[in-house]
């Protein structure tokens, strides 16, 4: 996924997009400047454009502490009752099942058709 902030120019995001494999999964821009004790909290907006399909995923995910909220399109987006303890925060959106890392939920974002 793109990944932007709309934080502030404290946090600087690097745009970034991995390839999707043969599942259409997708992994999130990167963070830059990162460090030890750095803060990912946060206003992110994305936008994908998953290779071999016409389809569009856009939005925006809020990171506060161990929450995070969503809005996207294809929606609309709930929360996963599947998501386990320790594992990662998962939301559908429609027919989108998005994943984010508990740790690192910029980074390590995911999607999958």
């Amino acid at each position: 996924m793109k990944v932007r902030s709309s934080v502030s120019a404290v946090l600087p995001i690097v745009m970034t997009m991995l390839a999707a494999c043969a599942s259409h999964r997708g992994s999130a821009g990167a963070l830059a400047a990162t460090g030890p004790g750095a803060s990912p909290d946060g206003r992110y907006t994305f936008e994908e454009r998953p290779n071999g399909t016409p389809r569009v995923l856009e939005g925006t995910f809020i990171v506060l502490r161990d929450t995070i909220l969503v809005d996207a399109t294809p929606g609309p987006c709930r929360y996963n009752p599947r998501t386990t303890p320790g594992g990662p925060i998962m939301y559908l959106c429609a027919d989108v099942s998005l994943s984010f890392d508990r740790r690192d939920p910029v980074m390590k974002a995911t999607y999958t058709l």
